[in-house]
């Protein structure tokens, strides 16, 4: 009887722990306004790709680091909430000097895009160059309907502000 009453008691706990972790808000939001994107979450691994934009598995730096980061996002692929496509659907389309914004553990993060999106069949090893300041890279497959490269576009971080 007393193993019974432990066995509920650590279920009705895990179930807690569950839930707060499912309804827990996303550690990072991504706002790129020329991609109609506002506050939307990024996923922590690929399996979340098909509800938005992910951290790329393999880069571990985050905002307030210093480092090359990099965020993936569908193309064409259909993800709710992005009007029928992905997420970057629309990355060819950032120019030099479009802002972004990730905020993170409370603070507010902008950078600005360096220049217009590329085209790269290498792998994102070759492509990703951490030149010692912080920046953000985001890629989707190119061309659309292929996956037989990259589109990236990268930005540098202008300014963070505590929220």
């Amino acid at each position: 009887m007393r193993t019974l009453a432990l066995t509920a008691a650590m279920a009705v706990v895990g179930l807690a722990f569950a839930t707060s972790a499912s309804t827990a808000p996303a550690p990072a939001l991504l706002t790129i306004p020329k991609l109609g994107i506002y506050n939307k979450p990024v996923g922590n691994d690929s399996a979340m790709l098909a509800a938005g934009p992910v951290w790329q598995p393999g880069y571990l730096a985050r905002p307030g680091q210093g480092k090359a980061m990099v965020i993936a996002g569908h193309d064409v692929t259909y993800v709710p909430g992005y009007g029928g496509h992905g997420p970057f659907y629309k990355l060819v389309t950032l120019r030099k000097g479009d802002l972004v914004e990730i905020r993170w553990h409370g603070w507010l993060y902008k950078y600005r895009m360096l220049g217009d999106p590329r085209w790269h069949r290498e792998s994102d090893k070759k492509v990703v160059v951490d030149r010692g300041v912080e920046a953000v890279w985001f890629y989707s497959c190119w061309p659309r309907h292929t996956h037989n490269g990259r589109k990236w576009a990268e930005a540098e971080l202008v300014s963070v502000t505590q929220l």
